[in-house]
């Protein structure tokens, strides 16, 4: 079944859920060196978006990715594996959805793409607010359709990071 997209105004709270999930994580998993991070919409203060925290957390390698599903899963993420992109662990947590996880190894190329393009509509905000423009478009078009939407969607996405990567350097990693 198709999930259903809805865009909302900026939260505040959003950076506050942040914050607890990271703290959960952290200690969850202190012993692996992970950096945990803030990403997508959410994370960029005044951004319209879909109202799921997405967290990045990064490792060190994919052994370290492995030894920390069960202390997410103990957290309450449910694993699902890469979902689509390969070297990813993916996790969901929430009915309705609230939280994303995407775990990495630090040399994953998504995790500097990632960095780069929350950072780039952080600095922007001309590109943040075509974004949201976009965004509430596509949601109106494709409302019952996730994965239509995330496709649409991809094109000014790879926009925005080739702007950014001509504005500034990409991060190498965390």
């Amino acid at each position: 079944m198709a999930e259903s997209v809805v865009i909302v105004d900026y939260d505040p709270c959003w950076a506050q859920m942040f914050a607890e999930a990271r703290a959960g994580i952290l200690e969850a998993l202190k012993e692996s060196q992970a950096a945990v991070e803030h990403v997508g919409s959410t994370s960029v203060p005044g951004l319209a978006a879909k109202p799921i925290i997405d967290i990045m957390i990064v490792v060190p390698d994919s052994a370290a990715a492995e030894r920390a599903i069960a202390p997410l899963v103990s957290l309450g993420y449910e694993y699902r594996g890469e979902v689509g992109i390969p070297g990813r662990f993916y996790f969901a947590k929430g009915q309705p959805r609230t939280h994303h996880l995407h775990l990495y190894p630090c040399s994953h190329p998504e995790v500097a793409r990632l960095l780069l393009f929350r950072d780039y509509l952080r600095a922007s905000p001309a590109a943040a607010q075509k974004y949201e423009k976009l965004k509430r478009a596509l949601a109106e078009k494709f409302g019952n359709d996730r994965e239509s939407y995330t496709q649409a969607k991809s094109g000014f996405i790879k926009s925005i990071e080739a702007e950014a990567l001509r504005s500034f350097r990409a991060p190498e990693s965390i």
